[in-house]
């Protein structure tokens, strides 16, 4: 199985080593910050979808269709805090009848991270991708202007 196909706006940030074409995103309704958590997510996960939703909405990089990733992350992103409480209060390691052996709850977290971070890679959210997000932006202002503002001759 390959790696998963990056979205256009993606390869311009990462780099694009194979030199093909790079395809133009299909442009899908901007989420508005306004929107509300899904009823499932915890009071945790909901907490974590009030605080990265307006962000995302104000670097215009989420669109309607991603709201079920950015759930997936905010939940990872409670499971992981959850995780880590309770490996704090009771241990990463626990005595039981053969000895002992790692918490139930650092693998939980593990597993928890693990979505988080591929969650976070599809939706944009990490210091490389904001600053190519950043620089996109800046090309797009960039075009916007020169298309307004032509130089005659």
């Amino acid at each position: 199985m390959g790696r998963p196909r990056k979205a256009g706006e993606l390869k311009l940030i990462t780099g694009n080593p194979g030199k093909r074409a790079v395809p133009k995103s299909i442009k899908a309704g901007v989420a508005s910050s306004s929107t509300r958590a899904p009823r499932h997510l915890s009071s945790a996960a909901s907490a974590v979808w009030r605080a990265v939703l307006p962000q995302l909405v104000a670097s215009k990089t989420i669109a309607d269709i991603d709201l079920g990733i950015l759930a997936v992350y905010c939940e990872a992103a409670a499971t992981v805090a959850e995780s880590t409480d309770a490996i704090n209060r009771e241990g990463a390691v626990i005595n039981s009848p053969h000895g002992q052996i790692a918490s139930p709850h650092v693998r939980v977290r593990s597993d928890a991270s693990a979505r988080m971070m591929r969650a976070a890679s599809v939706l944009g959210i990490g210091q490389k991708n904001r600053q190519g997000l950043t620089e996109i932006a800046g090309a797009d202002a960039a075009d916007e202007e020169e298309r307004f503002f032509v130089r005659s001759g």
